[in-house]
């Protein structure tokens, strides 16, 4: 059975870990309100989008074929949720702006440093889980 996963090895124990880890920055963001791996408003979001994780960290370990669908979808929904959560300060900002307001910065340093780190992390997850989907379509990586 191995050796009829050989192709997807690599991919899903990736995806199994990094959504296995939910759990530690799950606890990070609970203790230290430090919201490291998702950018919505409330705790109840982001528990959601924990539980949501750790969900699909348990697909890929029932289902290691699905592993890289799993990822190339959550690293989308992800990369998603971060554009819009990023955007939106910038149009509050520029809507404040224009109703005469004073502008303020819309991100600290550790918000764009935080949206740096996971974007760079979506992106290896995204490309990881599309080769690991050409290989089992069979195509050179």
């Amino acid at each position: 059975m191995t050796e009829a996963l050989g192709p997807l090895r690599k991919s899903t124990g990736l995806s199994i870990y990094y959504l296995g880890g939910t759990i530690f920055f799950w606890g990070l963001d609970a203790l230290v309100h430090v919201p490291v791996r998702v950018a919505l408003a409330t705790p109840l979001q982001r528990g959601a989008y924990y539980a949501g994780l750790l969900a699909l960290g348990l697909v890929c370990r029932a289902r290691p074929r699905w592993a890289p669908v799993v990822g190339i979808v959550e690293s989308t929904v992800n990369l998603t949720l971060l554009f819009v959560g990023l955007w939106l300060p910038i149009l509050a900002l520029s809507d404040q702006v224009l109703a005469g307001g004073e502008g303020q910065a819309p991100f600290s340093v550790w918000r764009v440093l935080n949206a740096a780190l996971a974007l760079g992390v979506m992106m290896i997850s995204l490309r990881r889980s599309e080769a690991a989907l050409g290989r089992m379509a069979g195509r050179r990586p």
